[in-house]
């Protein structure tokens, strides 16, 4: 988070001890999103963990993903849905955040 409290990147990340579950996800939100690239690494504080992680980019096509329908009355996690748009509000200027789902442009 920088002083301004405009936080530099949205940061997704999948915790698992199972790296295979791990990979196939990867790889089905790869063919459903368009992400790109590979984001699984080992967690580093805790052995026989791994973590898949998505920068601001892929962050921002998970979440037309997984929020591109109607919220209303979905099964989500509010503390998620809220961190996403509060990022997406603070970096409206930004073409990644400028997503369209539902209808209107989330751009804060």
């Amino acid at each position: 988070m920088r002083p301004t409290g405009k936080p530099k990147k949205l940061l997704t990340i999948f915790t698992s001890g199972s790296k295979i579950f791990l990979q196939q996800l990867h790889l089905r939100l790869q063919s459903h999103s368009g992400i790109v690239g590979n984001g699984l690494y080992k967690h580093g504080s805790t052995i026989g963990t791994y973590q898949l992680r998505y920068s601001s980019e892929n962050s921002s096509r998970l979440f037309k993903l997984m929020y591109g329908g109607s919220v209303k009355g979905g099964l989500f996690l509010r503390r998620k849905y809220d961190i996403f748009t509060r990022y997406f509000k603070l970096h409206a200027e930004c073409s990644h955040t400028r997503l369209k789902f539902n209808g209107p442009v989330v751009k804060g």
